[in-house]
């Protein structure tokens, strides 16, 4: 937009231009919206920001292949950002959900009887009942070719909107002895439910074993000395097959070499239960630190986590610690800012991420995990500092 100012008089015209510079110079300026080196919007989002960019009169310049710079007044820009966002974090979203589908795939598949035989469903299909099969529903319905279908898991059924009835079957794939994936040996029966929390008795082998490696590795001169109060073990269904899936996949991957650590977080009471339920994510566990990249952060020493900034104490004193499992597989540098490990091969489209991003590649010590299911939080800690 140019803007013509008239005037007889230099200096009020002067006067005037540096105004206008000053207001333009308020209400205008630039956010820079980072994008994934392989984030690829649909076509249907892309057209979608071109609309967006008219409406909010903003410009979207792409600044480079992993940045957009939207400029314009600060409101407009500011709600064309939010709305890019939530473009970008649902390409991610399905990108992470297909990384996710194709993990499966290579595991396990849902087959259904079809005369006499056996055909697989869809992989994604296959995935979302499989999800629905570790959550213990009795049922789940899905789409297929204009058609609905109700899987019955009880009589392991599948019924179409005519009430025609088939047989179906969970088929695991490859090796038995890597595709079968059973809990712990340490959990209790879960008699059906997904989750259970498990205090751990204080005179148990398993609780000494964990207290003893903690407070070893709890100290440190910067931190003040721990007690423990209390350690539940957290069993969850569905958190530990998204995990081992993932897990058996790096191993597949990497099989001359450790591919799992067990590792520290430390959290706040009130995200605790979140953790339980749904596992680690990096919406609220990464909140605290961003100078590795925006994942979910761990140490290697338990007194990494048990400095306030990362294990807060709620109104009792009490602080709030997970042992976690964490698949580290291939390690790259860290990063501020990173949204996702580095490609392995830049060149090599088809070589995949790393798995995890250190802050040292020769002694690494904090650990970043960028997919969710890349840990599971096997034991809560709660302690006090003393």
């Amino acid at each position: 937009m140019a803007v013509d100012v008239y005037g007889t008089s230099p200096t009020n015209l002067a006067k005037v231009k540096k105004l206008l510079d000053e207001l333009v110079k308020q209400e205008c300026f630039s956010i820079d919206v980072q994008l994934s080196h392989n984030t690829d919007l649909p076509e249907t989002d892309k057209k979608a920001i071109v609309a967006l960019s008219r409406a909010n009169q903003v410009s979207v310049l792409v600044a480079s292949s992993d940045k957009l710079t939207v400029s314009g007044k600060r409101d407009d820009v500011l709600d064309a950002v939010l709305k890019i966002n939530g473009f970008i974090q649902a390409a991610r979203d399905r990108e992470k959900r297909e990384g996710e589908v194709k993990r499966l795939r290579e595991t396990l598949c849902w087959e259904v009887a079809r005369g006499e035989r056996w055909e697989s469903l869809e992989p994604n299909i296959s995935y979302d009942i499989e999800l629905t099969f570790h959550r213990k529903e009795k049922s789940f319905q899905y789409q297929e070719n204009g058609d609905t279908y109700t899987v019955d898991f009880k009589q392991m059924e599948v019924t179409n909107s005519k009430r025609e009835s088939c047989r179906i079957k969970r088929t695991l794939l490859g090796d038995s002895d890597t595709a079968i994936i059973h809990p712990p040996p340490t959990w209790t029966k879960m008699d059906g439910r997904d989750l259970e929390i498990i205090t751990l008795q204080s005179n148990s082998v398993e609780y000494k074993n964990i207290e003893t490696a903690f407070l070893k590795s709890s100290i440190h001169r910067d931190v003040k000395p721990v007690q423990v109060q209390q350690i539940d073990r957290i069993q969850s269904q569905s958190q530990w097959q998204r995990y081992c899936v993932l897990k058996q996949a790096v191993d597949k991957k990497y099989p001359k070499q450790t591919n799992e650590r067990q590792l520290y977080h430390g959290t706040t009471k009130e995200i605790c239960q979140k953790i339980n339920k749904n596992g680690f994510n990096r919406s609220f566990c990464g909140r605290n630190a961003v100078y590795h990249g925006e994942g979910t952060y761990f140490g290697k020493e338990a007194w990494y986590s048990c400095q306030d900034k990362y294990s807060n104490p709620d109104d009792k004193g009490l602080k709030y610690i997970y042992r976690a499992r964490v698949v580290t597989g291939s390690l790259c540098k860290s990063r501020e800012g990173m949204k996702e490990p580095d490609p392995i091969n830049p060149a090599d489209p088809r070589a995949g991420l790393h798995d995890c991003a250190v802050d040292s590649l020769q002694n690494p010590f904090i650990f970043v995990v960028f997919c969710d299911a890349g840990a599971y939080p096997e034991y809560l800690i709660t302690f006090k500092s003393i």
